[in-house]
């Protein structure tokens, strides 16, 4: 017997495991979407104006799981619907968190109608070529209850580009009054090509922008509420770390990627290099925490930061 019903717990119910990736094929994910209960704060927080099911509109909202239910657009008729069943919402079943790509965010494209219909908390990739005006109407589809916790933002800008974009594009959202959880993907927009032509990225430059990204927050009354990473701890058969991106307390140099290059799409940083920027950024908000002023804990991210480039 499952412990949701009532049985012992199995090895899977000792931790909390959650999944998430990018809702890139729409087919497989549409495949995999259900429509479910909302949990009762989530029922709490509907409006008079919002639909039974988010996203959709119209006389007939169908489930994806081979039932359907004609409603009609009447306050009646949904309030029958919410007496007998409660609210009930989309949710995707393949993960419990997905987001949108930067390539795939066009307004008036597929992946935002249907990312905006489903009830997982979602995130959006925000890039160098997302306009301010386009990123204020991007969180007003995606989040238009204003819900805590609906909408991540993860800004993947390159360590040369930051310092342009993301001030605007948090102002951008402060006019809008949509929360959003900020995350900062260092690693995409800081890809290159080794001389020997393997796709690789710098520790120094990827740092660079966690730091840029900080500061940037504190300056604009906002915050950086996580930072999203491709990393491993895998290790070769004679025990060493992959040598996909350079630098780290490593300095792992271009001439030593081949020695255990094992990834077949985006080079991650080793045990070594995660470990690097996790324990740097552990002390920068355990500094936080104790009251340390803006201008030291930035000063000391970046010379321990520096340090280690």
């Amino acid at each position: 017997m499952p412990f949701e019903k009532g049985g012992p717990k199995g090895v899977h119910g000792e931790v909390d495991f959650y999944t998430s990736h990018e809702g890139l094929m729409l087919d497989y994910e549409e495949a995999l979407t259900r429509t479910f209960a909302l949990p009762s704060a989530l029922q709490q927080h509907q409006i008079s104006n919002v639909p039974l099911i988010p996203g959709l509109q119209g006389e007939q909202i169908s489930s994806l799981d081979g039932g359907s239910s004609r409603l009609q657009n009447s306050s009646a008729t949904a309030d029958q619907a919410r007496t007998k069943q409660g609210f009930t919402g989309f949710y995707n079943t393949s993960a419990h968190f997905l987001w949108i790509g930067d390539r795939t965010r066009q307004l008036d494209g597929a992946h935002i109608e249907y990312f905006r219909g489903i009830r997982n908390p979602i995130g959006a990739k925000v890039g160098p070529s997302m306009r301010a005006d386009e990123l204020l109407k991007l969180v007003e589809i995606l989040n238009p209850d204003r819900e805590p916790g609906r909408l991540t933002l993860i800004t993947r800008y390159g360590a040369g580009k930051i310092e342009e974009h993301l001030p605007g594009h948090i102002a951008a959202v402060q006019q809008s009054g949509v929360p959003v959880i900020w995350v900062c993907d260092p690693m995409h927009g800081n890809t290159l090509t080794s001389a020997s032509g393997l796709k690789t990225r710098n520790f120094s430059t990827i740092v660079s922008e966690v730091t840029s990204c900080l500061r940037i927050h504190s300056e604009c009354n906002s915050k950086l509420n996580g930072v999203s990473l491709e990393f491993t701890g895998e290790l070769s058969d004679d025990g060493f770390s992959v040598t996909e991106c350079l630098g780290g307390s490593m300095e792992l140099s271009e001439d030593e990627l081949e020695l255990r290059y094992q990834s077949f799409c985006d080079p991650r940083l080793n045990f070594e290099q995660s470990l690097d920027l996790a324990f740097l950024l552990s002390n920068h908000f355990k500094k936080e925490r104790r009251g340390h002023s803006k201008a030291d804990r930035h000063a000391n991210l970046e010379a321990a930061f520096s340090s280690r480039r």
